[in-house]
């Protein structure tokens, strides 16, 4: 999709939205064909049509593709697709779709100039799933299937008269009541003379979708909304991919993302979270930065240190293309954290499954808030003095002991800790080879960047830890616990080898004083039957 600025300048909103001016030619008309594109194309194509078979495709032969949807004036959305894949004849009717000539398709095809309100350029949630899944209304509406939390990105074509604000608001209410869809997110794109263009994010999903988003003045209802803090980390993956994929099931909603330092540096967090959004299609949850490095120590020299999950924390694994680069504000994780507490006391859970600086620094900074926290369950700690590091600590306690401390000796709640040897207990159950003989051939597009992640990181290894993810289905359905004994635990901060570890005070006796619920064992059947439930659920909703 390419704008056309002050009459003469082009610039390509395909890379726009991959943040990479390169993958144009210096006037940004033209779109060049190659694999890691035509398998993105084909990723969000395939959730609207399952008869689509990428794996028979010849790898080798590209062709890019352009299709007119019809407004007051036409405009075309260009993509590209493996030669062997006819995309046009196989998703939609009408699609007035064809092969490009020549292979870059971005060529004099352009929409006008778009800005909001204060005159300026505005590409927000620009993606992929933009420039790919422009569907027409009429078309829409035969669909019911269309999900957004699979990424569907549905473009809605209004005439001038609709510009207006509550003529708009009036037509929203129709389309949602008329094809029972949930509009959860609207974003105004481009104006083209005539016509407006808005990228909505629809859930066909119940109506939980419509409960993510806080408003003051409404009560919280049943939902469970949850922040979930992480430094992703693989792991930290299928805990975030867990729990969007079960907000429906489960009756959750993810309200923010917060990134810290752990796994990889915060900057490469940020990255690997946007790509599992990408690929589920969640570019609507919020996404925050915070800390870069622990609250005392140095960070270790990472050229330096053994890091299980790579330097950047999915494996160094060459993706071939940046994940969507979102405009977001420049908000501090803690400051963002801080403000969805208070102005919604005891409606927000806290998922911590990286290091604790976050929420060390939201204690310190912002004291009040700790009362304002719903519930809060990390992983992290060992119970019994068994670490993942080259000493006696957890690694997530490990890489900043004096955070951990300041959470479990400053929670006014008792924290749900999900630790190291609990991990370990579930190795024999979830071995490497069940791993990738179970999800190596899946519909799930955020497995399949993690089915890369893990190639990588597990091919020495035996068994499979996914530690994050039981915190997140611990979260998700607290029946799957089978003992949990609470206890008083702090963090040793001065022991040559035994610096980060968590310390039971098992002479405190008086339940009055425990600080920590330890969860020790929970349903491994349960486990693998919500772990195979994120493949179906993605088929079941193609």
């Amino acid at each position: 999709m390419v704008k056309k600025v002050n009459g003469s300048d082009n610039q390509c909103m395909h890379c726009v939205a991959q943040g990479d001016e390169n993958a144009c030619d210096t006037q940004g008309e033209s779109l060049q064909c190659n694999r890691e594109l035509a398998e993105r194309y084909l990723n969000i194509f395939s959730r609207l049509n399952e008869n689509i078979d990428v794996e028979k495709a010849d790898k080798t032969q590209f062709k890019c593709f352009k299709f007119k949807m019809s407004g007051q004036e036409d405009y075309y959305m260009k993509g590209c697709t493996y030669q062997s894949i006819p995309l046009c004849d196989n998703i939609l009717e009408g699609m007035a779709c064809s092969t490009c000539e020549p292979a870059n398709c971005n060529m004099h095809h352009y929409s006008d100039y778009y800005e909001d309100d204060s005159d300026k350029v505005v590409p927000r949630e620009a993606s992929i799933a933009v420039v790919s899944i422009c569907l027409l209304l009429v078309r829409v509406n035969q669909r019911a299937r269309v999900n957004a939390s699979l990424g569907t990105k549905v473009c809605l074509f209004f005439p001038a008269e609709f510009r207006n604000e509550k003529n708009y608001r009036e037509l929203q209410q129709v389309f949602v009541k008329g094809i029972g869809l949930q509009m959860i997110q609207v974003v105004r794109i481009c104006w083209a003379s005539s016509v407006w263009l808005l990228l909505a994010a629809f859930a066909a999903r119940s109506s939980a979708s419509s409960k993510c988003p806080l408003e003051e003045g409404k009560t919280p209802g049943a939902v469970r909304r949850v922040i979930l803090d992480l430094d992703a980390g693989g792991d930290d993956a299928w805990a975030l991919t867990m729990l969007l994929m079960n907000e429906e099931k489960y009756n959750i909603c993810v309200q923010a993302v917060t990134c810290t330092h752990g796994n990889a540096q915060v900057q490469d967090v940020e990255v690997n979270v946007l790509r599992i959004l990408e690929a589920l299609g969640r570019l609507d949850v919020p996404v925050y930065v915070g800390a870069k490095e622990p609250l005392i120590t140095p960070s270790p020299d990472r050229k330096d240190s053994h890091y299980f999950w790579g330097e950047n924390g999915f494996g160094d694994v060459d993706f071939g293309m940046k994940p969507v680069k979102r405009i977001q504000t420049p908000e501090h994780a803690v400051h963002k954290m801080n403000e969805l507490f208070q102005r919604f006391p005891n409606q927000i859970s806290l998922l911590a499954v990286g290091p604790l600086t976050n929420v060390a620094l939201l204690y310190k900074m912002y004291p009040e808030v700790k009362d304002k926290i719903a519930s809060l369950y990390i992983l992290g700690g060992n119970r019994h003095g068994v670490g993942n590091t080259a000493f006696a600590a957890e690694f997530n306690f490990f890489t900043d002991p004096e955070a951990a401390h300041i959470v479990l000796n400053n929670s006014p709640m008792t924290v749900q800790v999900f630790p190291w040897e609990t991990v370990v207990s579930l190795m024999s159950q979830f071995s490497t080879r069940w791993r990738f003989e179970t999800f190596m051939k899946t519909s799930n597009p955020a497995i399949r960047v993690l089915n890369k992640v893990e190639w990588e990181v597990y091919a020495q290894e035996d068994g499979w830890t996914p530690c994050d993810m039981y915190v997140a289905a611990v979260f998700l359905n607290r029946s799957i616990l089978e003992s949990v004994v609470k206890y008083r635990a702090t963090v040793e901060l001065n022991g040559r080898v035994t610096r980060g570890m968590m310390a039971i005070l098992h002479h405190v006796t008086d339940s009055e004083q425990h600080n920590v619920a330890v969860i020790d064992k929970v349903d491994e059947e349960e486990i693998r039957q919500m772990l195979l439930s994120l493949n179906s659920e993605i088929k079941k909703s193609t």
